[in-house]
């Protein structure tokens, strides 16, 4: 990430990360880059590990075949139904990813205690949550991530799961604009 934003990035910018890219960017963010201006962590894995090795080995197969994928967007994922073309996209590009990154995320990312790197976070910090979120719940990142995080601000979207981008891209579009406004870019 840095590297794409030195290359590309040509004066202040914000960093948005969801899910386990929301672990990547407070690890990018703790790194303090220049020209970071703010962090909006979308849905984002907590820094301190909260999943057991059952639950990982579990969530392991989550996007094994359609069937995993499609299941895990009905229980786990969504909490408003993704339009047609949408969700067979989201299957399709969860099953196009390498096997090795696919177990990267359950077998080591959300294992990994990433509490100090968060904790040294000085740039203005939003983060969104799914009000019914049932991977990263609103409880569990205001307990696990808000306290280590200085400063850190946290909206819940009604009536979305954990693909707030998909299931609410108005909203995340206009708290993404208004944390653009309020941190002067």
């Amino acid at each position: 990430m840095l590297d794409v934003a030195s290359q590309l990035v040509t004066g202040p910018y914000i960093l948005a990360g969801h899910s386990m890219g929301g672990q990547a960017a407070q690890l990018v963010a703790s790194r303090r880059p220049e020209g970071l201006a703010g962090l909006v962590l979308i849905a984002p894995a907590p820094p301190l590990p909260i999943v057991d090795a059952q639950t990982a080995e579990t969530l392991s197969h989550a996007y094994d075949s359609s069937a995993t994928v499609e299941d895990a967007l009905e229980h786990a994922l969504t909490y408003r139904p993704l339009d047609t073309a949408v969700r067979e996209q989201v299957v399709a590009d969860s099953l196009s990813a390498a096997e090795d990154a696919r177990l990267a995320w359950p077998m080591d990312g959300i294992a990994r205690d990433i509490t100090a790197a968060a904790s040294a976070i000085e740039v203005p910090v939003l983060v969104l949550a799914g009000e019914h979120d049932q991977v990263e719940p609103p409880r569990v990142l205001e307990a696990n991530l808000l306290p280590v995080i200085p400063g850190a601000r946290m909206t819940v979207i009604e009536d979305t799961g954990h693909l707030l981008p998909l299931e609410a891209p108005g909203p995340v579009a206009n708290l993404l604009s208004e944390f653009a406004a309020a941190t002067g870019q």
